[in-house]
């Protein structure tokens, strides 16, 4: 069979359909379902040293059930935006090899912008495996020329099936998160933004960032803060 390890050459063909229904009701509630897959074919070389080539394959079948509602309050001065959202995923990998470990060189960073994907993870090995559930809030503040001020908060819980958090996955303690991203714009040119990342199942904050950004005519002028 084929190991991948650090140490060898490797390459990787990968094959993605997909299939997206979306859906929406006469009371205006947004229904999304997507089923799709990944399938690798992985070729390495053999750990002898003798320039031979393994190869391995797995394949990875995912679902997707999806629903949000949007609420709008509008005034003579500003827009008003609540979104409520949930969503059940599933995943899960089939190695005809055995020796596939489902990991990745990367480290997973889960925000509030891929926090109920199918697939949270920013690599390209790792597919996160089993039963999800997720749910969102999405708050926002307009007014005729700009945003005021959004907020959105995102829980994602692994309920069954193997999960891809293994044994000395390094600071990766869960796959359960809550998390939190905080927009103010005081005036047209200053953006501020608060981002973190906390295990749900101990209430611990493991991210925290914070965004300021001063824009002008002539240009721009950027800081960010970062704590892991």
């Amino acid at each position: 069979g084929v190991f991948r390890t650090a140490s060898q050459d490797n390459m990787r063909l990968t094959v993605q359909p997909s299939f997206e229904f979306p859906f929406e009701t006469d009371f205006g509630i947004e229904i999304s379902s997507q089923v799709g897959g990944q399938y690798d074919i992985y070729f390495a070389e053999e750990s002898d040293a003798t320039d031979a080539f393994a190869s391995g394959q797995r394949i990875a079948p995912y679902g997707r059930l999806g629903i949000d509602y949007e609420m709008v309050k509008v005034t003579e001065d500003w827009m008003q935006f609540l979104v409520p959202s949930a969503a059940i995923t599933a995943s899960f990998f089939e190695d005809d090899s055995g020796n596939l470990p489902n990991e990745d060189a990367r480290d997973l960073e889960i925000d509030v912008t891929n926090y109920d994907w199918v697939n949270r993870s920013s690599g390209t090995d790792l597919v996160d495996t089993g039963l999800k559930a997720h749910l969102g809030l999405d708050w926002s503040l307009k007014n005729s020329q700009r945003q005021l001020a959004a907020a959105k908060i995102g829980y994602s819980r692994h309920l069954a099936g193997a999960d891809f958090v293994q044994e000395n996955a390094g600071h990766l303690e869960t796959s359960d998160f809550l998390l939190g991203d905080f927009e103010f714009n005081p005036t047209k040119h200053l953006d501020l933004d608060y981002r973190f990342t906390a295990n749900a199942r101990n209430g611990d904050f493991t991210r925290h960032e914070v965004f300021a950004s001063l824009n002008g005519d002539l240009g721009s002028l950027k800081a960010s803060y970062l704590y892991v």
